[in-house]
């Protein structure tokens, strides 16, 4: 491999971008939600075909992201999932000082030169990039203009919660002698999407299912159990509402600095079958003893449109959804993939997001 003068790739993380990412705090201050992701590590050391993209200035790491290559379902060429972009505290910019530029530093070609395919798979003569980005986000929406990313959707953050989550339904967490069964389920199911691959599938085993009498699976979703650091919230009202509520008993379940909940994707709905999603879902909370989930999904999808039909609970009401943009940056595609990509909804992985 060609070596750069400021960038390095590496494909498993090290000890001083792990404590990078321990650091990293996401979101921009009175304008979107400012927390810490306190599963990052585990993560990272747990991603597949990754390849760690570092700069280092001084001697120190000052920033990294991480490409995440994917065999895609629909696609004729692989996509990079660009997720981990992060800068050390004393390398940031205030977002003050963010101005639109057209300089071409030898570290930006440096890393369009990465974009364009060097130091990765060298058997990848097509493919693209992807990642999702708050539009409230200057310095992430910055980089993405200047590097060509192109915004091809929208997905929307529903969460769903209770607080006093019951068993309602009998949910089964699918045992590994299932697992091809239900990937051949999800590969029908999704066969419309674009981006849709299953890295991230049974991860921890917890995957759970719901059967019917005849023990065929209706419903199916991937719940991985997740914690924040809420650090501020948009907008004076929302701060204050966020830290005295953190202080009330029961109703701190589902809204609190300490933010421990599931995430879910990989969502399966057998036809005819969505009025069962409500119980499902809070059947998988009363498991995990946890009171609200959070789904990310492209706004164009039918996944999107059952879970925003249930009556998603408190927390729903207390936090308004969110949207962020779906972007692309191609390279050498061809005209089905540049087509599926811009015409279909997208796989949303909330692993990738969290």
């Amino acid at each position: 491999m060609d070596q750069f003068q400021y960038l390095s790739v590496e494909q498993s993380p090290s000890d001083e971008y792990l404590g990078l990412l321990d650091q990293n705090v996401i979101g921009t201050p009175g304008e979107s939600v400012v927390y810490q992701q306190r599963n990052s590590r585990k993560k990272a050391q747990n991603l597949t075909n990754p390849y760690f993209i570092h700069l280092v200035k001084n001697k120190q790491l000052a920033g990294s992201c991480c490409l995440l290559r994917r065999e895609m379902q629909n696609e004729h060429s692989p996509g990079y999932y660009l997720r981990y972009f992060t800068l050390s505290p004393w390398f940031r910019k205030p977002v003050s000082r963010i101005k639109r530029t057209n300089s071409r530093s030898r570290i930006k070609s440096e890393f369009q030169e990465i974009l364009e395919g060097a130091q990765l798979n060298p058997k990848d003569n097509a493919a693209f990039y992807y990642a999702y980005v708050d539009p409230q986000n200057k310095r992430s929406q910055q980089l993405c203009d200047e590097f060509g990313f192109d915004p091809v959707g929208q997905l929307s953050t529903l969460i769903f919660s209770r607080l006093f989550p019951n068993k309602k339904v009998v949910i089964e967490r699918l045992d590994s002698a299932y697992h091809q069964q239900m990937r051949n389920l999800l590969s029908d199911h999704y066969q419309s999407f674009s981006m849709v691959n299953f890295d991230n599938l049974f991860y921890d085993g917890n995957y759970f299912v719901l059967r019917d009498s005849n023990q065929e699976i209706i419903l199916g979703a991937q719940a991985n159990p997740e914690f924040w650091d809420i650090i501020e919230m948009p907008g004076w009202s929302m701060d204050k509402i966020l830290k005295a509520i953190s202080r009330v008993p029961i109703l701190n379940r589902v809204f609190n600095t300490e933010y421990k909940f599931l995430t879910v994707e990989a969502l399966y709905i057998k036809p005819g079958h969505e009025s069962h999603l409500s119980d499902f879902l809070e059947s998988i909370l009363q498991y995990f003893r946890l009171y609200s989930c959070l789904f990310a999904l492209d706004i164009d999808s039918p996944q999107y449109t059952a879970v925003k039909n249930l009556n998603l609970g408190l927390l729903n009401r207390i936090k308004k959804e969110t949207t962020a943009d779906i972007i692309v940056k191609s390279r050498h595609l061809s005209h089905h993939d540049l087509n599926l990509l811009k015409s279909a909804p997208a796989y949303i992985s909330t692993f990738d997001l969290t």
